[in-house]
């Protein structure tokens, strides 16, 4: 059964403004505006501040709250033509909220090129509605960065605990760190085992994803030395001074049927994600005139290890003083970016009917005024705008494929293959093409999943017409033989083809790499013989 895939981005469809503002804006001071977005039949309240100095010069700020995908998209800016109004293209400010962002992408973060099915949603501070766009997918999107979260498939989300789901399938033994929870999902009564994460669960998640693919799939070899996982590594990396008690659950279902997640009547071990989002403040110069602005004026937190969300409200409290950001000179229309604060959250969609408080990770700012040509103009209440984008690719559950981009030096996510092969008797071939000359690639299994690879080929398009077939490096893969190499849940292979004497990649038009192979799920795959009495006679689940 085809799932969606959906990635978050953080972005919003932006047509048209109209402003309202009731009340006189007089010199010296920073009052709330309203301006309304029209899209679709639908009108949305998008709140900011306007400020004017004596000299009748104004600045407009706004206060977002978006994606780590959506603060990719406007550093690099590659955001849809639409968006530009509100974001464009701004002056980077550089603080220390804005060098541990830049540290987290750079270690775990990584770029993506999905198909471009998209959804927009507004939520204004404070009351707002929703907003729908076009949900047509056409063509690729643009390729952004994120450390990841935001993906709402169960098949994505399962959490390889090898020991517990022994316990659970051979032993029909709850693990005593386990609690018992009815939940209400879908309209329907689910009763689940549950326990908060440690922070042993996200130290040596290799080690756990090699005893679990022993678990599921009996193979005595794996490819220990390919194996990735960016996600838990930057979990591990943000609780390395403590885990709070509620950051995430591991939970267990109980499936009566293999449905979509290919677990017939079987234990499964799912994670809640937690998602970054990033608190931003734009700074725009409204006025005809150059401003300067001489000083950023505000609070800053000390505490950098994971704390309250709800907490994190005290910068409110303090005094505003000098950020320390150094002059910031605007031209008519030009605008300025502000990192304040990252947050990790769990969205609706994945709380799994468990309450989740969110978390603030690094450092901390608060933009509470400007000081603008020797005046000062004071911000209140900093209400912040929730826009957000929803993208998604369509496929089964399969290998992912990773081309590698020389300008960004790292590998691009391009998303799903052999998504309709699902078992032996639907091996297929399946194709994707790139512009230009590709010489590197990865299949990545990134899913409980076991994929069987019989050939990778690359296919080259020359300017003048010609095509020729290139093999890749690695032998398994090289030739249609049956000799099929296998992928567990985690596990990679990267692929290089060489371009043959004599031809440059300067000649080369179009790349295009084809899969055969196909795929089995680890719910077909359990090595336990033993599960032979009912479901609801394996495990007894205390109230």
């Amino acid at each position: 059964m085809l799932r969606w895939l959906y990635r978050s981005i953080g972005l919003v469809c932006l047509l048209s403004f109209l402003p309202i503002q009731s009340t006189p804006l007089f010199a010296g001071q920073c009052l709330q505006d309203i301006r309304i977005i029209k899209s679709g039949g639908n009108n949305m309240r998008l709140r900011d501040y306007l400020c004017q100095t004596q000299s009748n010069q104004s600045v407009r700020v706004r206060f977002h709250r978006v994606t780590d995908f959506v603060a990719h998209g406007i550093l690099a800016g590659n955001l849809p033509t639409g968006f530009k109004t509100l974001f464009g293209k701004p002056k980077l400010i550089k603080n220390d909220v804005y060098a541990e962002y830049d540290k987290l992408m750079k270690k775990f973060g990584e770029y993506t090129q999905g198909f471009g099915c998209e959804t927009y949603t507004v939520i204004a501070a404070g009351k707002g509605q929703g907003m729908k766009g076009d949900n047509k997918c056409t063509g690729t999107s643009a390729i952004r960065r994120s450390i990841g979260g935001w993906y709402k498939s169960l098949e994505y989300s399962v959490f390889p605990a090898a020991d517990d789901l022994r316990s659970l399938e051979y032993n029909a033994r709850v693990p005593k760190a386990y609690k018992s929870k009815t939940v209400t999902e879908y309209g329907q009564r689910t009763k689940k085992i549950w326990r908060y994460t440690k922070r042993r669960d996200f130290k040596n998640f290799k080690k756990k994803l090699v005893a679990y693919n022993k678990l599921i799939t009996a193979l005595k070899k794996s490819r220990e030395g390919s194996m990735g996982n960016k996600y838990f590594s930057m979990l591990d990396y943000i609780t390395r001074k403590g885990v709070p008690r509620k950051f995430m659950v591991i939970y267990g279902n109980a499936e009566p049927e293999a449905g979509c997640t290919g677990y017939p009547a079987r234990w499964v071990l799912y994670y809640t994600e937690r998602a970054m989002l990033v608190d931003i403040a734009v700074i725009e110069n409204t006025s005809t005139d150059v401003i300067n602005i001489k000083r950023l004026l505000g609070a800053k937190g000390k505490k950098t290890k994971l704390r309250s969300l709800s907490k994190s409200t005290a910068l409110r409290k303090k005094q505003a003083l000098s950020l320390g950001a150094g002059e910031l000179t605007l031209h008519p229309g030009e605008k300025a970016l502000l990192f304040q604060r990252m947050a990790f959250i769990v969205d609706d969609d994945q709380q799994a009917g468990f309450k989740l408080p969110g978390y603030v990770y690094g450092p901390e700012v608060l933009l509470k005024g400007l000081e603008v040509n020797g005046e000062r103009l004071d911000l209140e209440g900093q209400s912040s705008n929730f826009v957000s984008l929803t993208t998604g690719d369509e496929g089964g559950s399969c290998p992912y494929l990773h081309v590698w981009s020389s300008e960004l030096n790292d590998y691009i996510n391009t998303g799903k293959m052999l998504d309709k092969a699902k078992g032996a008797g639907l091996e297929q071939s399946d194709q994707r093409r790139f512009d230009g000359f590709k010489s590197r690639f990865r299949i990545h299994e990134r899913e409980p999943e076991l994929a069987h690879i019989d050939q990778a080929s690359l296919m080259i398009e020359l300017k003048s017409g010609k095509t020729q077939i290139l093999k890749p490096d690695v032998e398994d893969l090289a030739t249609l033989d049956q000799k099929r190499l296998k992928l567990g849940y985690g596990e990679y292979v990267d692929l290089r083809f060489v371009l043959p004497a004599g031809i440059k990649k300067e000649q080369v038009a179009h790349s295009t790499i084809t899969l055969t192979g196909y795929y089995e799920r680890y719910g077909e795959l359990l090595n336990m013989s033993k599960l032979t009495r009912p479901l609801d006679l394996l495990v007894k689940v205390a109230e």
